[in-house]
């Protein structure tokens, strides 16, 4: 089935499973596939950011903490922030989809839900982190920040 996209403008095209028919059959040859279209074009907008960024997370966190760990599905690891089962979650990059169901979770139980500038964090936001109150501070201060383009 072909794919109708806009002929200018933005839309993310996602194929839930890409190779179908080996997942089906048990090879490990699939995946998910997700590409941002722009006026026709693909593009990675804010990808090599966000590796960078977690790449430094990952350099700056482990001195100060007993292991850093990632157990698989975002909402998951979010959900087990919330019931108290992890101390913290973060990811750099826009994940919305992943990290809505999470971030109500977590509000609701108690723990800070922010960017790693500290600011409120909604949808679209460009990085995400939820942790206790207690810790959140701590985990904000270690975090490479995310540099801020345009107004």
């Amino acid at each position: 089935m072909d794919t109708v996209l806009p002929a200018e403008g933005a839309a993310w095209v996602v194929d839930a499973v890409d190779g179908a028919v080996q997942y089906l059959q048990g090879p490990a040859a699939w995946c998910v596939s997700i590409t941002l279209v722009e006026d026709g074009e693909p593009v990675a907008a804010g990808r090599p950011e966000a590796a960078e960024l977690a790449g430094r997370s990952l350099s700056a966190v482990p001195p100060a903490v007993g292991a850093v760990r990632n157990l698989g599905p975002t909402s998951w690891q979010i959900a087990d922030v919330a019931a108290g089962r992890l101390d913290a979650f973060w990811e750099y990059g826009r994940d919305d989809s992943n990290l809505l169901p999470g971030a109500l979770l977590a509000r609701e139980a108690g723990a800070e839900v922010t960017d790693p500038s500290g600011a409120y964090w909604r949808a679209g936001a460009t990085g995400f982190v939820a942790a206790p109150a207690a810790l959140h501070g701590q985990l904000l201060a270690l975090l490479p920040r995310p540099v801020r383009t345009g107004s």
